[in-house]
């Protein structure tokens, strides 16, 4: 990964995990607390503001090894960040909006000139007191995959997805590249119309989720990264509503997306009233024609690569054996057996299971046997063949 895109993943992570506090956004500063204005609120609580966020990415940066600097306002703060010997400003807390709405990431501030802050704004709040040399490259403004996206870019699979607006300014469309520095391959010519950054997307195991607008609805949507195919799954009931502190207008209601780990779901939170799940929805994230195993007997559905090492789908049927079972991996180089790996089964009722297993310490292998073994009688139950990541029955 280089300088750019680790800057990028930074900033997109920063702006995804942290919301603006709602106190200093409503006035009442007073009402918030002091680590807002710390690397701590906006990394650990995830509630900052600008100080907050700018400490945040210069710990990020450093971390990763990019030299980086904030710059101060009499109102504001951000970062400069040096690549290839230039300098450019980079404001994460103005490409998250307020009220926060997560899935939704801005990067009109990201990697610009002098020239190009100065004109996005028009006020005070980015005239810096410092005397520093000027930015003057414009090299990442144009032409490059995060320009005028309105969503963070996803890594998946050796490749970027982002979303950006397509030829109409209404379509908003679904691209894939391997390198940051060009325009990718549309994969979905157009995900709907009407795109309003309101309302906000989730990336999540090889899956785009985001929403259209359905009367008195939203309507949830999931978009697979293999083939662009688009399934609806589910309603959100939505109507515009103020913020009960007034702070925010109905008008600036909308609707971001998160993943609830501990329960497996996408919610739905509205963002002027952000403690409300308007709606939360069990996904499924493991490829759609694993469903269409049978489950009359004990069946592999396959294997999944994910960032995280893989998956294998085991289906289990009515008539599985009673005795517990194991998944054995058997590895092959050459033709030779060169390594196994066992993991252990629930096998608790007739479905599929998701069984996730690391990539960390495979021995050097071109094939591998996945052989599902009853502990009583150690005959396999079933067994599939696996190269390149692809597992057929």
């Amino acid at each position: 990964m280089d300088d750019v895109e680790k800057a990028l993943a930074l900033h997109d992570y920063l702006a995804v995990h942290c919301g603006y506090n709602w106190a200093v956004a409503a006035g009442k500063p007073e009402e918030a607390p002091d680590t807002v204005y710390s690397a701590y609120g906006a990394l650990v609580e995830g509630d900052a503001v600008c100080q907050g966020y700018a400490l945040a990415y210069r710990l990020l940066l450093e971390e990763a090894g990019i030299p980086s600097a904030m710059l101060t306002s009499a109102n504001h703060m951000w970062n400069l960040v040096q690549l290839g010997g230039d300098w450019y400003h980079v404001d994460v807390t103005w490409d998250d909006p307020a009220p926060d709405t997560p899935g939704i990431v801005s990067h009109q501030y990201f990697l610009i000139s002098d020239a190009r802050l100065n004109g996005l704004d028009t006020g005070a709040s980015h005239i810096w007191n410092e005397e520093l040399q000027a930015r003057t490259s414009t090299k990442y403004e144009d032409g490059w995959a995060f320009n005028g996206s309105w969503y963070p870019l996803y890594r998946w699979s050796g490749a970027y997805y982002y979303v950006k607006f397509g030829s109409n300014p209404y379509e908003y469309a679904l691209y894939r590249t391997d390198d940051l520095s060009q325009i990718g391959i549309s994969i979905v010519g157009q995900l709907a119309n009407g795109y309003d950054s309101r309302f906000g997307a989730l990336w999540l195991n090889g899956f785009l989720y985001d929403t259209t607008a359905a009367g008195a609805e939203r309507i949830l949507w999931r978009c697979s990264l293999d083939d662009g195919s688009r399934a609806e799954v589910g309603r959100i009931p939505f109507t515009e509503t103020a913020s009960e502190d007034g702070a925010y207008p109905a008008d600036r209601d909308g609707v971001g997306l998160r993943y609830a780990a501990e329960t497996g779901e996408v919610e739905a939170i509205s963002r002027t009233r952000p403690t409300a799940v308007l709606g939360a929805f069990r996904q499924r994230d493991y490829p759609a024609a694993w469903d269409q195993v049978s489950t009359e007997t004990v069946e592999i559905a396959g294997l999944q690569a994910i960032p995280e090492g893989y998956r294998v789908g085991v289906a289990w049927g009515e008539a599985a054996p009673a005795a517990a079972q194991d998944l054995w991996e058997i590895f092959y180089k050459e033709g030779r057996l060169v390594g196994l790996r066992r993991s252990a089964l629930r096998h608790e009722e007739s479905g599929l299971e998701i069984i996730a297993l690391e990539t960390a310490g495979l021995p050097d292998w071109d094939q591998r046997k996945l052989v599902v073994l009853d502990e009583a009688s150690w005959s396999p139950a079933c067994e599939a063949w696996v190269q390149d990541e692809t597992a057929s029955r």
